[in-house]
């Protein structure tokens, strides 16, 4: 069983480098308060991934859900780096 989710798991790292950096980035820069928000964007539409996917593909589904996470959770902290980077050096 391992060799079938052996890409997934694998994949995970691609997934979630950008979120993993952006946590670096806001945790040094320390807006915590930007990170929790979209910590709780990430985490719903994890749950409506979890909620559309699992029931379809089963654990495939949830290794899908998870990879979404991770993309939407990078993607809205760059998002969010924009706006801050404008409103704190200008």
């Amino acid at each position: 069983m391992a060799d079938v989710y052996l890409p997934w798991a694998a994949f995970t790292a691609l997934s979630g480098v950008l979120a993993f950096q952006m946590d670096g980035v806001f945790i040094g820069a320390t807006w915590s308060r930007d990170m929790r928000n979209m910590m709780l964007l990430s985490f719903l539409v994890f749950a409506a991934a979890l909620i559309t996917l699992a029931p379809a593909f089963g654990n495939a589904g949830l290794w899908a859900a998870l990879h979404v996470f991770l993309l939407v959770r990078g993607l809205s902290l760059l998002t969010i780096l924009r706006l801050r980077i404008q409103t704190a050096f200008s």
